[in-house]
């Protein structure tokens, strides 16, 4: 076999942590790359926070032995020190649910730590970050003194409608106003309401959390990425983020109802994006939904994200490029030796070059979603090329 380069080896080991089928295909790949492929992949990967569940999925395929061996510790140790992260993570949360309770306040999860706890696979290869938890507004006063309470200091606010909370461990838990999320249930209490319900957590340490429906986590999910890919913070797409909707789609996309799905992402940047990485998804990383089709169907009507367009918007994202104003200043100051930002490659030039391509892409596929959001059906979505769809 050819010897691939980095950005194949990137793409098989996604496809790997995807459980995607051929197997064979993918070992054979990751066998050939020689060990500056591998540093190489890995350099990429760590920026989309894939690591620890590419050391899981390579550890429970028995493929460990393809990767060179000082790698492979390396791998351990991510995922090693991302379970005991995530451990602590949920202790913490675990004990602010409890103080809460005591207030008479029910905090709502519905991402981070409550998609790894739900969906994922293992306890230790999805990265947690802060803990998010949306309270009512009238709620906020009172949770903001309990916590300041028991140990946590209030950083400096940017907006009424949250507050950002760390205790002595450097563990941030945000507070936010229930209006604040993601999708149709954010704007619309009567949606809310619907939508939330208890569960019992596999691994956090409590008897019960109050989160979302998997549709509506889903959803909002959706609306949450497209946001970061196109606001101030411009971000780009993180891979880790694409899996948390991978692994809800995988566990419960068969229960989904394709019509309150598309009610539910409620802004058509978010149903673009949700319905390009469905195609993404099935086409390039070749992963199989059952008795997902009418969902599948409408998304065979948007142009699939590849992956190098998703290589090159974190590759972008990570200098705030391309929405964000400041953004290009810091990258000029930067290339300029005005300030330097330390450990950030400079994106190769064809990133540059693929910028307005992409985003007339983006636009164009966010004006397709307005159009056929108006002719969601709750039965099926026939495919472009079918007899029943018609000319579209």
């Amino acid at each position: 076999m050819k010897r691939p380069d980095s950005e194949e080896l990137c793409r098989q080991l996604v496809r790997l942590a995807m459980d995607a089928e051929d197997r064979a295909g993918i070992a054979g790949v990751l066998e050939a790359a020689d060990g500056a492929v591998w540093e190489s992949a890995l350099r990429t990967l760590v920026h989309h926070g894939m690591l620890p569940l590419i050391a899981h999925r390579l550890r429970e395929e028995s493929l460990e032995s393809l990767a060179p061996p000082h790698l492979v510790a390396g791998l351990r140790k991510s995922h090693r020190n991302t379970l005991l992260r995530n451990q602590r993570y949920a202790s913490c949360l675990a004990g602010v649910v409890a103080l809460l309770r005591e207030q008479g306040i029910e905090p709502m999860l519905w991402k981070g730590i409550v998609v790894m706890d739900r969906a994922w696979p293992d306890e230790g290869a999805r990265i947690v970050g802060d803990l998010d938890l949306f309270i009512e507004p009238d709620e906020m006063a009172a949770a903001a003194e309990t916590l300041v309470g028991a140990g946590f200091c209030e950083l400096p606010k940017f907006r009424e409608s949250s507050g950002t909370y760390v205790n002595p461990e450097g563990i941030s838990v945000d507070l936010q106003y229930k209006g604040n999320g993601h999708g149709k249930w954010a704007s619309d209490p009567s949606v809310l309401k619907s939508v939330t319900q208890s569960y019992s957590p596999k691994y956090i340490p409590v008897s019960n959390l109050t989160s979302l429906e998997p549709a509506a986590i889903f959803a909002g999910l959706a609306c949450h990425l497209a946001r970061h890919d196109s606001d101030g913070s411009s971000q780009g797409i993180h891979l880790r983020w694409l899996m948390d909707l991978h692994y809800i789609m995988r566990r419960w996309g068969k229960a989904f109802d394709t019509e309150r799905i598309v009610f539910l992402v409620d802004t058509n940047l978010g149903l673009a994006l949700l319905m390009r990485a469905l195609g993404f998804f099935c086409g390039e990383m070749g992963v199989r939904y059952e008795g997902c089709e009418p969902m599948l169907n409408l998304a065979e009507h948007f142009k699939p994200y590849s992956f190098a367009e998703i290589l090159r918007s974190r590759r972008l994202g990570v200098w705030s490029l391309p929405t964000a104003e400041y953004g290009w200043l810091y990258f000029f100051a930067h290339c300029l030796g005005l300030r330097r930002k330390s450990g950030l490659a400079v994106p190769p030039l064809s990133d540059f070059t693929g910028i307005l391509p992409d985003q007339m892409r983006k636009w164009g596929m966010t004006r397709r979603a307005a159009t056929l959001r108006v002719r969601a059906s709750a039965t099926a979505y026939p495919g472009p090329n079918s007899k029943k769809s018609g000319k579209r």
